[in-house]
């Protein structure tokens, strides 16, 4: 039972910063219903604490003993039971022996000692009265203070001791009654959970609870309020407001400040027809208020550059609205502003909503709904901090800066409104902000469509953006979003920027007629690429460079101009399963390549379908060390794979067939490795090699090609090895010029000419071959 029950310190444990996916956040089941990956379990956040030093850390004379264990052996401290003995009482009544154990064996301090009574001298009592029960209760904890790692965790048998004083003395943490050493099994099994999910891939990340956006429905309240109604240009005598009878219901100002100052928690502020001159910022400062416009001519223009509407507390509703800046007279060196007008011009907006980080998890939503925002002096919407602004049915639009901004870590949902001809992008996101928008129109823009950085997550659904006069949506500075299903097509430059460090997700977009690569992807990026269309681009279809290192799956990468796929400088990109072909359904001006690869890039193509195109399937230059694995390059105008420069491609269990050009090509000073292909039906060779390359051709067969099966000229080197060749219409393996190399164990059969076609220069090797005659 006790074989081998050990002490050990563990210092490894590390504070890891987990920042959260966009696999959660939002209650997505609101928008669709397997985007995200569900986790089963408890749903509450689970954490680690870093404490500095080893558990349990011995402050007593043994600290710089090495911890020892003890094992049931021959002179183990457990005593043996004689015949006599019930089995049980072992358990039940193991005594410790004290001139076999020392206080390091179990990183005893001596104030653990007094505070669990184990000190006979100050507490009178003895080594006999205590006893080793084992503990089968598996509490949670909220923190494990204390841990003891044992090589047999099967059944842990674990001291107990009387609890006298707190045990956060020790810097211990509890959640029950008993001192820390009683819930070390506890500790264990927590322990034995992480290692076996480090061992299943990684360090095990926290379950974080899903935040939801539901809209509230702030109209309950609002049934038994009061409705204030405010009517421009109203003459009032006496009294600030009074009854106007035959008219709506309520109480009636004249102006909108009034009516803010005399309202109440959730009142209604109806505003009749008519044009209001804002001179000074209109604060929201009660709960509940609905800012309402009667019909759609009701219009706020605001006088100087400062926010026209600031919301100040939650619950807050906006409606009906048409709300501008007097751009002529609002300007910051304008001699007609007046005195009490904000002249600083810094993140102004038509509406702002600024709401300090609570202190709890209640929710500050605001509601901006069928509002018409145009002519801003700088933002048409900024949202910040805790707030969760709801923006649905407007029209945003010719703005001097941004449409809608959300920063400082707000979120909210933003659906079914026109944005455009704004300066600046429609809609940024900037510090860990991460709000949903869903079914937009982001168009016309004089910059880009959406921009994102700095840790920001949106989640972005359904929209169209297009016609932009930069890229649709720009990626940066590590923001991790998820986009989905949108239409991203038409902008004067890319479609989707990722760079700096940015990752997140992009799946189901259609991404098409972009001026610039329709998918851009730079420096460190690692973004999941995911079952888009990338079609009909302009300049490329995928352009990746820097260090990239994007997951680019399931994809389908048709009908760009000059390239489908692009990758440079040093960038490592994942492909896997796309397939990437020219349909020929546009007619191109240029020849269409599959894909090109240059510089020191190392791309890895996994089960990859590259057909149809006007040139080459795949060219390889520079010094390339691609690997392509179970790829199928079939049906290209020029040759499948086209080799050359220092580059070092590996080719597995590829299927290469029905070029027009030899099927593969490898020229200049390439280091080839193919192995496991089937190279076949080629309108003219199947392998071709000549000038200086150095080639590997193993384990492959080639076959029934049009001209020799393979053909080896120039200063090359090729060894052909346990390969078949067979079918070929002219020579199996034709040998020219200066060429050398081995022909080893290979088969050779049915092919028009020689088997192996060898001129005088020829230097091959050949050797314990099968031919036939």
């Amino acid at each position: 039972m006790f074989k081998s029950l050990s002490f050990e310190n563990n210092n490894n444990n590390e504070d890891t910063l987990i920042t959260p996916t966009p696999s959660k956040g939002v209650n997505m089941d609101l928008f669709w219903d397997d985007a995200l990956d569900e986790r089963s379990g408890d749903d509450e956040e689970l954490g680690r604490r870093n404490h500095d030093g080893p558990r349990l850390k011995p402050v007593s004379s043994h600290m710089n003993e090495p911890q020892q264990s003890f094992n049931n052996t021959s002179g183990s401290l457990w005593p043996k039971p004689n015949s006599s003995t019930h089995p049980y009482s072992v358990m039940n009544q193991i005594q410790l022996n004290n001139s076999s154990l020392n206080d390091s064996t179990f990183g005893i301090t001596s104030e653990l000692k007094s505070k669990c009574s184990l000190d006979s001298e100050n507490n009178g009592a003895t080594a006999s009265d205590f006893e080793i029960a084992s503990n089968l209760h598996k509490r949670k904890r909220a923190s494990a203070g204390a841990a003891v790692v044992s090589d047999s965790l099967n059944d842990s048998l674990l001291e107990e001791c009387e609890e006298d004083d707190d045990p956060n003395s020790l810097g211990l943490m509890r959640d029950d009654e008993r001192e820390p050493l009683k819930n070390i099994s506890n500790t264990v099994a927590a322990m034995m959970m992480s290692k076996s999910r480090q061992s299943l891939g990684g360090v095990s990340s926290p379950i974080k609870k899903k935040k939801k956006i539901n809209l509230i429905d702030f109209e309950k309240k609002r049934r038994e309020t009061r409705v204030l109604n405010v009517v421009p240009q109203i003459t009032c005598s006496g009294q600030d407001h009074h009854h106007v009878v035959g008219s709506s219901p309520g109480l009636y100002f004249s102006s909108i400040e009034t009516a803010l100052h005399e309202a109440q928690p959730f009142d209604t502020i109806l505003l009749h027809e008519g044009t209001y001159h804002v001179q000074r910022t209109l604060s929201i400062k009660v709960e509940g208020i609905h800012l309402k416009g009667i019909s759609n001519k009701v219009h706020l223009i605001g006088m100087c550059p400062s926010n026209v509407l600031s919301i100040e507390h939650k619950s807050i509703t906006i409606s009906h609205l048409n709300i501008s800046h007097d751009t002529q007279q609002c300007t910051s060196t304008s001699t007609a502003v007046s005195s009490s007008c904000s002249t600083s011009g810094t993140n102004c907006a038509l509406i702002s909503i600024d709401m300090q980080s609570p202190l709890s998890d209640e929710i500050f939503q605001i509601h901006i709904k069928r509002c018409e925002l145009f002519n801003s002096f700088e933002h048409g919407i900024l949202v910040s901090g805790a707030a969760e602004a709801v923006i649905i049915d407007c029209s945003i639009h010719n703005c001097k800066k941004i449409g809608i901004l959300y920063t400082h870590n707000a979120r909210g949902l933003v659906q079914n409104n026109l944005i455009y001809e704004n300066l600046y992008e429609g809609i940024t996101f900037r510090g860990r902000s991460h709000p949903t928008v869903k079914n937009n129109k982001i168009f016309d823009g004089h910059s880009g469509g959406v921009y994102m950085r700095e840790n920001s997550h949106p989640y972005i659904f359904e929209n169209e953006i297009y016609a932009n006069r930069r890229s649709g949506i720009f990626i940066t500075n590590k923001s991790k979003p998820y986009i989905k299903k949108n239409s991203i097509h038409s902008c004067k430059e890319n479609g989707i920027v990722l760079k700096n460090n940015c990752s997140g997700k992009i799946e189901g977009n259609d991404i098409y007629q972009n001026a610039y690569p329709n998918l851009y992807i730079d420096d460190e990026c690692e973004t999941e690429i995911r079952g888009n269309k990338i079609r009909l681009g302009k300049s490329y279809g995928i352009w990746a460079k820097g260090k990239c290192k994007p997951k680019i799956c399931e994809n389908e990468i048709v009908d760009n101009v000059g390239k489908n796929v692009l990758i440079t400088e040093s960038a490592k990109p994942y492909f896997s399963e796309n397939k990437i072909y020219y349909s020929r359904s546009v007619l191109q001006t240029e020849e269409l390549r599959g894909i090109v690869l240059k510089d020191l890039c190392k791309p890895t193509f996994e089960l990859e379908e590259i057909y149809g195109h006007s040139s080459s399937g795949v060219d390889i230059g520079g010094r390339a060390q691609p690997l392509f694995f179970a790829c199928k390059v079939t049906d290209n105008s020029k040759n499948g794979f086209l080799i050359r420069d220092y580059s070092s491609p590996t080719i597995n269990e590829c299927i290469v067939s029905n070029n027009v050009y030899p099927n593969i090509l490898a020229i200049d000073r390439a280091e080839s490795v193919i192995t496991k292909c089937k190279i076949h039906s080629g309108s003219q060779t199947g392998i071709s090699i000549k000038g200086t390359p150095i080639t590997t051709i193993r384990e492959s067969e080639i076959y029934g090609n049009s001209f020799s099966n393979i053909k080896i000229g120039g200063s090359s080197s090729t060894d052909i090895i346990e390969s078949k060749i067979y079918n070929g219409r002219q020579s199996g393996i034709w040998v020219k010029e200066d060429a050398s190399g081995k022909i080893f164990r290979c088969s050779l059969f049915n092919n028009r000419r020689d088997n192996i076609l060898m001129e005088m220069r020829g230097k091959m090797i050949i050797s314990e071959n099968e031919q036939d005659k």
